[in-house]
């Protein structure tokens, strides 16, 4: 192997070991708060729906992972936000939830209202898709 090859494989492989050590876990300050949303049924999309300059920004579909990092005196008395669940049929669910320094990481779900119409279309939008498997076999096409 030549010299840049050498030094190019070995950039990789010092890259690979800090993404490797360095995980998937966010390393939280003192005044920052991780939650997790989900919903009930699967598959709403959620929303910042807190009053100012993020209201209404799509976070995507749930579940999805954010920190929030508070001034120190908003965390000694912690600080609310707003998070809105919409699903597939047009149900909305809106919860607002105090976070404070003595919950670092949370999981928050968001259940479906039980009176919204469209039950069927939100559970199917999330049902299994059956997969169509098709091969070749003795001069024609066979699917499963």
């Amino acid at each position: 192997m030549n010299r840049l090859a050498v030094k190019v494989l070995g950039v990789c492989l010092a890259l690979g070991a800090v993404l490797v050590v360095s995980g998937c876990a966010t390393t939280l300050r003192p005044n920052q708060v991780e939650v997790t949303f989900s919903s009930e049924p699967p598959g709403a999309l959620l929303y910042d729906s807190t009053p100012g300059a993020s209201n209404g920004v799509a976070w995507g579909v749930a579940p999805q992972t954010r920190v929030w990092t508070f001034p120190p005196q908003q965390m000694r008395d912690g600080g609310k936000i707003s998070v809105t669940a919409v699903w597939p049929s047009g149900a909305k669910k809106t919860d607002i939830i105090t976070l404070t320094p003595k919950v670092r990481r949370g999981e928050w779900k968001l259940s479906r209202p039980m009176d919204a119409p469209g039950l069927e279309r939100d559970l199917a939008s999330n049902a299994p898709k059956k997969t169509t498997f098709c091969v070749p076999a003795f001069g024609a096409i066979v699917c499963e």
